[in-house]
């Protein structure tokens, strides 16, 4: 996906959402909730998607077990700063800055860093 896209529809749903901001630290581990909300579907869909949309600070020589989020369902996350490696299912990736992925529903990611901080959005996407 175009991250000029991804950034364009993330700054309107912002905008969709005033005051929904709000910081969370866990240690060496900051989160800033940038958008909750329902998206509209189309009529006769049933109930609207819920969106989550965090940017998550993970300072260097972090491993976390897994992102504590208030909603489920698959999670695109894209990694805006640093590198890092996440395990998914058992499988280590490692990602660099501009790398885009998806997490499903039913796995957990976690994560780990080396000596940089690095920067992840998260949106996640359930009923």
């Amino acid at each position: 996906m175009n991250v000029r896209l991804l950034a364009l529809t993330a700054a309107m749903l912002v905008s969709l959402a005033p005051g929904a901001a709000q910081q969370i630290s866990q240690g060496r581990i900051t989160a800033r909730s940038v958008f909750q909300g329902q998206i509209p579907g189309r009529e006769g869909d049933g109930a609207p998607p819920r969106v989550d949309i965090r940017l998550w600070s993970i300072r260097g020589h972090q491993r976390v077990a897994g992102l504590v989020l208030p909603l489920r369902g698959v999670m695109i996350v894209e990694l805006r700063a640093g590198e890092v490696t996440t395990i998914i299912g058992g499988r280590r990736v490692e990602r660099r800055e501009g790398d885009i992925w998806t997490v499903p529903e039913d796995a957990v990611m976690q994560l780990e860093t080396e000596d940089d901080t690095a920067v992840i959005q998260t949106t996640v996407v359930g009923d």
